[in-house]
């Protein structure tokens, strides 16, 4: 037993003289993504829209980012990007993880967490990951499944949320990711320019552009031209909104102006947008909704929900004691990527876990994402695909 205790310090001391910070990680194979485990496999298509209603953009800048606009865009008017996912016949490890909005998140890293040379080599490993998503892959075709509209947080694409995508997906759902041009991170067009969010950021203005883009696409939903005819697999009866952070603002705000008769529920993840400095408890909507607090978000802005019928709660926590479990993060891949070796360096590791970056919790991020998996399947089972069987606490931990 010394000799054991003995070599493993002689392990740790190794791993902390080359910049590693161990952490408590779950054996993996494969993907440090969690692998879907229903029955379809994951397909994806990339679809570009333009709101010919808004023109130019207002990120549009007169002989400054001309480029950042599609070549047939004379007008400049405002551009979307949906990732839209549905299931597949091709299961297993798909495409690699989606490089334009990890790659900026790596060069902003390089320069404030100043990282060598060596350091900035192993960060940028993470690009290796394999999601468990296949590019314009076989949909099924004998079915019609409900559609989710996706609505990402701050400054990321909906690429950054495989786990609970691809759990959905794979158990018969069909996810449309709406990505809007300056404000959903990097983001790839069509022609392969990549637009980069702005320097300055202005966060109401992303609000205001988001919310007309849900409303836009919603709109237009059974009008967009998707590939393989994915139209013929799409229940447009059975629609269910899912926002993470501002996302799920845009979702509150989008229903507080239309009521959102022709929703069938919606799910909010840690739902806040501090430029319209968001006040608890959120407005109660007589559509069935899960909202659900990272344990950080919960404690630090006092939030809560108006109980009622068909309304839960999930707090990512074991109990309401542990404050630092989970964070704002948590609910995007960062969750189980943070077990990945070039997340592990001590500098990377560090801003992962201050709490005040809003990253990720101390608890142990495959548990938290299996968490928000297994409660996001089971709620959206029951009101979107009526399966009674299904039974979940209104006020619920981990």
């Amino acid at each position: 037993m010394q000799r054991c205790a003995y070599f493993i310090r002689v392990i740790v001391i190794l791993v902390m003289a080359n910049g590693v910070c161990a952490v408590d990680a779950a054996n993996r194979t494969g993907s440090y993504l969690l692998k879907p485990a229903g029955n379809y496999g994951v397909g994806y298509q990339d679809i570009q829209l333009t709101n010919k209603h808004i023109c130019p953009d207002r990120f549009y800048l007169k002989n400054k980012n001309e480029s950042d606009f599609s070549p047939s865009n004379k007008k400049y008017c405002h551009e979307i990007m949906l990732r839209v996912y549905y299931p597949s016949k091709k299961t297993g490890l798909g495409g690699r993880y989606y490089a334009p909005d990890m790659l900026d998140w790596i060069n902003w890293m390089v320069g404030n967490s100043h990282l060598t040379k060596l350091e900035t080599a192993k960060l940028n490993s993470i690009l290796s990951v394999r999601t468990y998503a296949h590019a314009d892959s076989k949909q099924i075709t004998d079915k019609k499944f409900p559609i989710v509209i996706f609505m990402s947080g701050s400054g990321q694409p909906a690429q950054n949320y495989n786990n609970v995508i691809s759990s959905l997906v794979s158990n018969g759902y069909i996810v449309i990711g709406v990505n809007s041009l300056f404000i959903n991170g990097a983001l790839e067009l069509s022609s392969g320019r990549v637009v980069l969010p702005p320097k300055v950021y202005w966060d109401r203005d992303g609000q205001a552009v988001n919310l007309g883009d849900l409303q836009f696409v919603l709109n237009k939903l059974a009008r967009i031209k998707y590939k393989h005819n994915l139209t013929s697999s799409m229940n447009f009866n059975n629609i269910e909104l899912i926002g993470h952070s501002r996302g799920a603002m845009t979702i509150v705000h989008y229903l507080e102006r239309t009521k959102g008769h022709h929703i069938k529920s919606i799910v909010l993840m840690d739902p806040e947008n501090m430029a319209y400095h968001t006040k608890y408890p959120l407005p109660k909507f007589n559509i069935p909704t899960m909202t659900m607090w990272s344990s950080w978000y919960k404690n630090d802005r006092h939030a809560v929900v108006t109980p009622g019928k068909n309304i839960y709660e999930v707090v990512l926590a074991p109990d309401s004691k542990n404050k630092t479990y989970s964070n704002h993060e948590n609910f995007s891949d960062f969750s189980t990527l943070q077990y990945h070796s070039a997340l592990q360096m001590c500098k990377v590791r560090r801003f992962l876990t201050k709490t005040g970056n809003e990253q990720v919790g101390a608890g142990n991020g495959d548990t938290i994402a299996k968490a928000i998996n297994n409660r996001v399947l089971r709620f959206s089972n029951i009101y979107m695909k009526n399966n009674r069987d299904e039974k979940l606490p209104h006020m619920s931990y981990l």
